[in-house]
């Protein structure tokens, strides 16, 4: 409110003659001085709340990835493999009538015992996906045993995953005796030699393959650091089979070792969390293998149980590409979209933050919620929007 100062001078108005109007003149008025207001302050611009993010700090620095020794001295398996190359090569399928097969082994780099154990298994056609870790116990002869599955009903989506665990102990001589064959398993390559041509004529060729797509990953460490894996993703197919027989020969002594363990509705420790982080940053590459598609969709699930923070900037980056495959489509790319679901669900669980819907609460179609959070999770937020 602007104030007025007023001074009356000498002499009353009511004293004055009146004009023909009825009002007294002007000159018999009162004088009076008005003090001059200072100027009004500028008003303030809006100010617009915060802008809601995923991240309200920088997220933790991921995990450096484990060293993994280059091959030096290979074990010796010979006697185990004379007994194994029997009965690999009758797994093996000719895919040409009077070929020779032949199953050689490669190097195994171990050169100290077993510390570790992790195994991967899933089916495509199933669902879930499961990874257990067998770690040698110091000082004792035994290794802690803890499995993690992702369980899906596909008919509820994500809100169908659950997160089961098991924890055990395992006699390490129970590991031992199935590693004495599993070592030598990794190892294995084939080759198949095709026949002389017949004089006259042409021989049979035969090709296979089944439907029921699989995933199979099996990893040994021991405690100088050096590595013995092997991995599949895909259809078997007597195309593919040299890739995955000795895997798989592999992974037939190790899985009946932790697959009785009943898994429960579980919290992961801080401990687990951290093993998951790094084995799933490990695993980026060989997951975004075409095969793998659906691997990666349900690694990608497991994360946003299993994971932390220090996962988010992988998982932006995995948003990215697959946003850009999506985009780049032509036609419907059910994968992809799978996968946009499965990684914003990630986000969402990891940060507690759901930007999937509009201010309205209606779902945003899959690539907008994912400029949201591309936009919302690539950088910490400054100060002024936290």
């Amino acid at each position: 409110m602007r104030a007025a100062v007023v001074v009356f001078g000498a002499g009353l108005a009511a004293c004055a003659p009146l004009s023909p109007s009825g009002s007294a003149p002007t000159s018999a008025l009162p004088t009076a001085r008005v003090a001059s207001a200072p100027p009004a302050p500028p008003a303030p611009a809006p100010v617009e709340p915060p802008r809601a993010r995923c991240l309200t700090a920088a997220p933790p620095a991921p995990p450096a990835p484990e060293e993994r020794r280059a091959e030096g001295l290979c074990h010796d398996h010979r006697a185990v493999e004379r007994r194994l190359a029997p009965l690999l090569l009758r797994r093996f399928t000719r895919t040409m009538e009077d070929s020779t097969v032949e199953v050689r082994f490669g190097c195994d780099p171990l050169r100290s015992d077993v510390e570790r154990v992790v195994l991967e298994f899933g089916s495509g056609h199933a669902g879930g996906l499961s990874l257990w870790r067998l770690s040698k116990r110091p000082e004792e002869q035994a290794f802690d045993v803890v499995g993690f599955e992702l369980r899906q009903a596909h008919d509820r989506g994500p809100r169908g995953d659950t997160l089961l665990l098991a924890r055990a102990q395992l006699d390490a001589s129970r590991l031992e005796a199935a590693l004495a064959t599993a070592r030598p398993a990794l190892t294995a390559r084939f080759r198949e030699l095709e026949p002389p041509p017949l004089p006259r004529g042409v021989r049979g060729s035969t090709s296979s393959m089944s439907t029921a797509s699989f995933h199979a990953f099996v990893e040994l460490r021991d405690g100088w650091g050096d590595v013995l894996d092997g991995a599949y993703s895909g259809y078997p197919s007597s195309a593919e089979q040299a890739r995955f027989l000795g895997l798989r020969a592999a992974l037939g002594v190790l899985w009946p070792l932790v697959e009785p363990l009943a898994t429960t509705p579980s919290v992961p420790t801080d401990e687990e969390r951290a093993f998951f982080v790094r084995h799933y940053l490990a695993s980026s590459a060989r997951l975004q293998e075409p095969s793998a598609w659906w691997v990666q969709e349900r690694a990608t699930r497991l994360a946003g149980h299993l994971g932390t923070l220090a996962l988010v900037p992988s998982l932006v980056e995995q948003l990215r590409r697959t946003l850009r495959e999506f985009d780049a489509s032509t036609d419907e790319n059910p994968t992809a979209e799978r996968l946009l679901e499965a990684t914003l669900d990630a986000l969402t669980r990891l940060t507690g933050w759901d930007a999937r819907s509009d201010a309205q609460g209606q779902a945003l179609r899959l690539p907008d919620a994912a400029r949201t959070y591309l936009e919302s999770c690539s950088s910490p937020p400054s100060a002024a929007e936290r």
